[in-house]
């Protein structure tokens, strides 16, 4: 219980990020398991308050239109593929959204993902995480200058792939994670066989919080 309390303030703070009290937020991640990562996602948003849409993941092009339609809805988090999707979906049927931000999760994204959202007139954020994480590990913020680490709940290192030896702030190799409040399953020096790097300096958002590139 403690360690999904904390996953759920990640968010809860995270979150306003993109969303603000009054917005609207359609959850496009499962969402029927308690506890699962919908779950907790709408838990948070109703911490700031942000009403929270339980989508799921896309299987109606129509359906997801008309409820973005009928809910006001500003913003989504889901997978950057299906996100994309919708949006194209969104632009050839000519449909009238509230739509402003997007948060891309769960999956790769690709450069030329995020570049076709914003010409779509949408502000783009983007977020690392996975089970081992607690979901949630780091998110962009306003100055997309990569992504904020959850360090009072992780420590988050960049090392050699091949001699797993630390690297240098700004040099890239393999995530590896350290849970530092993690109950339920403490992890140490997980490889979790993704790859980035520390950005040096400070965000020019002001936050003193190491960021992963994107």
């Amino acid at each position: 219980a403690q360690d999904l309390e904390l996953t759920i303030d990640f968010f809860a703070r995270g979150l306003p990020t993109l969303v603000k009290p009054g917005d609207v937020m359609a959850v496009m991640m499962p969402c029927r398991v308690t506890s699962g990562v919908g779950d907790l996602i709408c838990r948070g948003l109703k911490r700031i308050p942000v009403d929270a849409v339980p989508w799921g993941p896309l299987t109606s092009f129509a359906e997801t239109k008309a409820m973005l339609q009928d809910k006001n809805v500003t913003s989504i988090v889901g997978m950057p593929a299906q996100v994309l999707a919708l949006t194209r979906y969104l632009a050839i049927t000519n449909a009238k959204t509230s739509l402003q931000s997007v948060l891309l999760s769960a999956d790769n994204i690709s450069p030329v993902m995020v570049r076709e959202l914003k010409e779509r007139g949408l502000q783009v954020y983007l977020h690392f995480g996975m089970t081992e994480t607690g979901y949630g590990c780091a998110i962009d913020c306003d100055a997309h200058a990569g992504q904020h680490i959850r360090e009072p709940d992780l420590l988050v290192e960049i090392v050699d792939p091949i001699t797993g030896q630390p690297m240098p702030d700004g040099h890239w190799g393999e995530i590896v994670i350290t849970t530092l409040t993690r109950r339920g399953m403490p992890l140490i020096r997980y490889r979790t066989g993704d790859y980035s790097r520390i950005l040096p300096g400070t965000c020019p958002c002001g936050s003193t919080l190491r960021r992963l590139d994107n």
